[in-house]
């Protein structure tokens, strides 16, 4: 496939803005996970969250000034589950493409959702598939309808998987260059997942990289993770350790139609790991060489290549294991906290890890999402409480698809209680201030208490003290772009 060569990368996430423009030098490219620039503007019209979705038309305007071809990383339309693809993410999908017009997009061969209609639930996180061969045929479909809906190049993505191999799976190379074959699709290639899924047990990344169709792969992805509770995470944590970019040194030559070489992190992380944009900077530059070594392996001596070795896979067939519905249905009973128990989990160490990411992802969403009323809450009934109302709303209510409805789901389960003083106020508050965002539009929120006095105090790390009664109506605006306000 004729595909332009972009170069060198970066994800571009919410809150990573300001610092990816700073070091903007450094990249060629910019991909985005277009779902967190994604909400649904106003209440929910039937109460089953019908509603379509609708891009944040500031974000993207951001996202288009700054003048870098863009590549399109859904994290919401995962091929690799047998529950068909939410028709509510079309129209959203389809007018990322439009305004962003990427020469290819890609997915995870991953499982997001189980079941249909009212029983379709969320699972909070990407979860590996059952590699079998039924599964193939499950995810070469649902590659297939994608490709026919937006007649766009597309590639799935090799996914981290923390489960144990099963008996009768396929080795992680032959399921995943059985779908690129069938399918006709590209390969994004995620190094970081494959040498954590390494280091966590499964096929070594040589034996990976022996067994896929090389010239299937367009693109790569490099990230930093962390340990948690003896295994690897693909945590996005930090800038890639030496001996990963070690290994793509190794394997970027072997690919001969590699097209876009991409870093990924999660903007707390920068923080929390201590970069800063020289940090960046210097990780392009890095990444920029390792970019250039690309197709070389043809000239190259046989010890510029990694030593390929075989993979141990005890291999019975299907028969012996669950078809990719009954698979879904497993793994949601095993991570999603509101499941009734079920008579046979999943007997896998790594079930307890996704539960705590499942949670982790939770948390996180809400915390980013209703900061003024998470600190609220934490101020007034302490971090145990807080985790509290969090493990009460999870047994509740199953994960949502999409950030912003994860945060109006808790809002709305805040609001049924009578739990602080104005809560409910400020929850509606911080969600106008998002529909502001998204539609361009100012919102109008009612207080009955001085919502600056309020506010202000929080913002401080103190609990409100007496508010005087008021009953006020405040406009919430939308922000002026970065680019519209230098301009």
């Amino acid at each position: 496939m004729n595909l332009p060569d972009l170069g060198v990368g970066i994800v571009w996430l919410p809150g990573l803005e300001a610092t990816i423009a700073s070091s903007l030098d450094a990249w060629d490219l910019i991909e985005v996970e277009p779902q967190a620039f994604w909400t649904k503007a106003g209440a929910r019209d039937d109460g089953r969250g019908n509603e379509p979705f609708r891009l944040n038309e500031g974000a993207f305007e951001q996202l288009c000034a700054q003048r870098r071809p863009v590549l399109v990383h859904s994290v919401g339309y995962a091929v690799g589950g047998s529950t068909p693809s939410d028709a509510r993410n079309l129209p959203a999908l389809r007018a990322t493409f439009d305004r962003l017009k990427p020469a290819w997009w890609s997915e995870h061969a991953s499982l997001q959702t189980t079941g249909c209609g009212e029983d379709r639930r969320a699972l909070g996180f990407l979860m590996p598939p059952i590699q079998s061969r039924s599964s193939v045929d499950t995810i070469v479909d649902n590659i297939r309808r994608l490709q026919d809906d937006f007649g766009l190049p597309f590639a799935f993505e090799t996914g981290v998987n923390y489960l144990r191999p099963r008996p009768g799976e396929l080795p992680d190379s032959e399921f995943w260059g059985s779908i690129a074959e069938r399918a006709d699709c590209g390969i994004l290639l995620d190094l970081h997942n494959i040498w954590a899924n390494e280091r966590n047990g499964r096929q070594s990344v040589a034996s990976v990289v022996d067994g896929l169709p090389l010239e299937r792969v367009w693109e790569m992805h490099l990230a930093g993770g962390q340990p948690y509770k003896g295994y690897w995470l693909d945590a996005h944590s930090d800038l890639p350790p030496d001996e990963l970019l070690a290994l793509a040194r190794r394997v970027v030559p072997q690919l001969p139609a590699l097209h876009a070489l991409v870093f990924e992190i999660v903007p707390d992380y920068l923080v929390h790991a201590g970069l800063d944009v020289d940090d960046l900077v210097r990780c392009g530059g890095v990444l920029r060489e390792t970019w250039s070594l690309r197709g070389s392996a043809c000239v190259a001596s046989s010890t510029e290549t990694i030593t390929r070795e075989e993979c141990d896979v005890l291999s019975v067939g299907d028969a012996a294991l669950p078809s990719p519905e009954m698979w879904g249905t497993q793994i949601r009973h095993a991570v999603d906290r509101s499941a009734p128990s079920v008579d046979a989990p999943i007997d896998d160490p790594a079930v307890g890890i996704y539960r705590d990411l499942v949670d982790a992802v939770r948390m996180g969403t809400i915390a980013d999402a209703l900061p003024l009323s998470t600190r609220y809450l934490l101020l007034a009934r302490g971090e145990d409480g807080f985790k509290a109302l969090l493990q009460t709303h999870w047994s509740l209510h199953a994960p949502e698809a999409f950030m912003s409805e994860e945060a109006r789901a808790f809002a709305e389960f805040l609001a049924e209680k009578d739990l602080l003083p104005h809560l409910d106020e400020l929850l509606a508050f911080e969600l106008a201030a998002h529909r502001a965002e998204m539609i361009r539009q100012p919102q109008r929120v009612r207080f009955t208490c001085d919502p600056n006095r309020f506010i202000q105090s929080l913002k401080a790390g103190q609990l409100p003290k007496t508010l005087p009664e008021l009953d006020v109506e405040i406009t919430v605006t939308p922000r002026v772009s970065a680019h519209r306000a230098s301009g």
